[in-house]
């Protein structure tokens, strides 16, 4: 049987507005695309209280955790300080650090993946730039990315930078091409074969690059929108539509 996807893009302090979504919503498991901190209008007790409930998260069963750019911060800054981002502040590294543990952040995830009806859908928090898979055919792409993934993830844990994880030089970095965690949806580029969904970059309504061969969708719209995976499809929805009546 089809699992029914709840899809949320970045909350960033927007603890209540998830929760009223996930409650409301009707779901099987749960997918948070990442950057849980730093909504830039909040402070040290509500980056304690975002803290607690992505601990819960983290540990519930059936719920899927992403990574983003700000968790990156708050997670492994303070070993690597080129992954300190807009919005960091040591107190609420504190406040998060004492409620976060190491073993909570290490279920945080890079990617995952969702059966799509014509091709999979690759989830990130802001979406894999082709020259990842430059080499690779779309019967290989899973194998690559995986492997890419897992090289980072233990790379990060290491204290150690990897350019999957990077910035580009768009966010002042280094490299050509920013990380799958650092990539502004102007500058994902469709990959043949592979649908991709983001959030990462804040606009008022959902975005789409579609090609004959590769869906794109960039879902962060301030928690606005959200979306439902069923039967390998992906429908977007609305918060107030929502909330209509409640």
């Amino acid at each position: 049987m089809s699992s029914r996807w709840l899809i949320l893009p970045d909350i960033h302090d927007k603890i209540r507005q998830a929760n009223r979504i996930i409650s409301r919503e009707p779901h099987d498991r749960v997918l948070l695309l990442g950057d849980y901190f730093d909504s830039f209008r909040t402070g040290v007790t509500d980056a304690a209280d975002t803290a607690a409930q992505g601990r819960d998260w983290l540990n519930t069963p059936g719920v899927t955790c992403l990574l983003g750019n700000h968790d990156v911060s708050y997670g492994w800054g303070r070993q690597n300080p080129a992954l300190l981002c807009p919005g960091y502040d040591l107190a609420k590294w504190i406040a998060i650090n004492s409620i976060v543990r190491l073993p909570d952040w290490r279920q945080l995830k890079l990617h995952t993946w969702l059966e799509g009806a014509d091709r999979p859908w690759l989830v990130t928090h802001a979406g894999l730039h082709p020259s990842w898979v430059r080499h690779a055919t779309p019967e290989q792409y899973r194998e690559v990315i995986d492997g890419l993934c897992a090289a980072a993830w233990d790379q990060l844990n290491r204290g150690e930078a990897h350019p999957l994880l990077s910035r580009g030089v768009s966010g002042s970095g280094g490299q050509h091409f920013d990380g799958l965690d650092w990539m502004y949806w102007s500058e994902l580029v469709p990959i043949p074969g592979l649908n991709q969904l983001t959030g990462h970059t804040q606009a008022a309504t959902v975005r789409r690059k579609d090609t004959p061969s590769s869906r794109n969708i960039c879902l962060d719209t301030n928690l606005r929108y959200y979306a439902i995976f069923e039967n390998g499809g992906l429908d977007v929805r609305c918060y107030d539509d929502l909330m209509v009546g409640k």
